[in-house]
């Protein structure tokens, strides 16, 4: 993806301090501020062997093959902004900046965008199928963009595919962006698929059913978790700790599961009677169909309860995900496609690796307002 070529020569080479500094950008550099609007290439950085196999970044056995190889090292995006548009020659911004720091490829991942995230016929048998039951369309090709996070901070990424097994995976936007949004479109939730007009009366026997459960004292449990999707419970027949809602964990949740037994079979057996009643299901239909209807491998269960223990206004759908598998982001907030590929590198400065976006006019705006402001003049805060 980029050159490795020092600026000068082994003999005569730009130096601070008889350091020598690369004039191209490096692979990391390139995936921060370039393939936000160049999704070419992949399946994933790294050195290319005489074989033909690719060596990606994150093998610890990759060393940088010359001193601050560009490949290995970088600014980062806001020194060399800064850099470019702080006023200051290249001998300060080198005096500022220090040396270029190791790049983490742990956390920003080797995966790259693809060519097909553009060009692609939306009516080909190859068309990716993403496990939530949508189709990447040419438009709108977007892939759940999955985090991990310690002590609050981004340190691993995934383009697509879970980090975890179940709940417990968290998005590179969690704040905008979240992995359990309710409102994420999968055909793969049937309760959608039904008329509005019985939706609405569905959700409502739902919310007054739990209201009136919790003022005869009933304990409920923070979801309500289909039976029939087998890879949520373990071999004695617990919710396992991957997909339970309850903070206190499983063994809480299936206290409670146990002591609402007789109140949620009550509430399923008023679904079932309404929907046969409606004519959306057939009058001979069993338990089991209609729990095939609310629940499956994707939507396993409905969360009732918020962190706190408080009744939800409505159920939400919980979404299993698992590692291995991609998932589509079809209700991203993000509208630019350019923006929305560098979302595995935004955060918040200092929080994972930062995003590039102190860039051109807007920054040096920025900068031109601030000095205004210190001057006395706010007209432009």
């Amino acid at each position: 993806m980029a050159a490795k070529s020092e600026r000068g020569s082994l003999a005569d080479p730009f130096t601070s301090e008889g350091k020598p500094y690369f004039f191209d950008q490096g692979v990391a550099d390139q995936m921060v501020t370039c393939y936000s609007c160049h999704p070419g290439g992949g399946p994933a950085e790294g050195i290319v062997q005489p074989d033909g196999k690719v060596i990606p970044y994150t093998d610890p056995s990759l060393q940088p093959a010359n001193t601050y190889d560009r490949d290995f090292y970088s600014y980062g995006p806001n020194a060399i902004t800064n850099a470019l548009y702080g006023g200051t020659t290249i001998s300060e911004a080198v005096q500022n900046n220090g040396a270029p720091k190791r790049h983490d490829w742990n956390k920003s991942g080797v995966m790259e965008a693809d060519c097909l995230l553009c060009h692609i016929d939306p009516e080909s048998k190859y068309t990716l199928h993403a496990a939530d039951g949508l189709k990447a369309q040419p438009f709108r090709p977007r892939m759940m963009i999955f985090a991990e996070r310690q002590n609050g901070s981004v340190t691993k990424i995934s383009l697509g595919m879970p980090l975890k097994v179940g709940l417990k995976n968290e998005t590179a936007l969690s704040y905008t962006d979240p992995a359990q949004r309710m409102s994420r479109p999968t055909p793969m939730m049937a309760m959608a698929k039904l008329p509005a007009k019985n939706v609405g009366e569905m959700m409502q026997m739902w919310t007054d059913a739990l209201k009136q459960m919790e003022q005869n004292g009933v304990n409920l449990p923070y979801a309500l978790y289909g039976h029939n999707v087998r890879k949520i419970w373990d071999a004695n027949g617990s919710i396992k700790a991957a997909y339970c809602a309850d903070p206190a964990g499983p063994a809480d949740e299936m206290a409670r599961l146990g002591a609402a037994n007789s109140a949620i079979n009550r509430l399923f057996k008023g679904f079932l009677d309404y929907m046969k009643g409606n004519g959306l299901l057939p009058p001979g239909a069993t338990m089991n169909q209609m729990m095939g209807m609310f629940f499956n491998d994707f939507i396993y269960a409905y969360q009732i309860k918020d962190k706190t223990g408080k009744l939800l206004p409505i159920p939400v759908p919980l979404r299993a995900y698992e590692p291995g598998k991609f998932y589509t982001d079809w209700d991203s907030p993000d509208a630019s496609v350019r923006d929305y590929m560098r979302a595995p590198l935004i955060e918040k400065d200092k929080d994972g690796i930062p995003y590039s976006g102190m860039v051109g006019l807007g920054w040096g705006a920025k900068e031109f307002a601030v000095q205004k402001a210190m001057q006395g003049d706010q007209s432009y805060m």
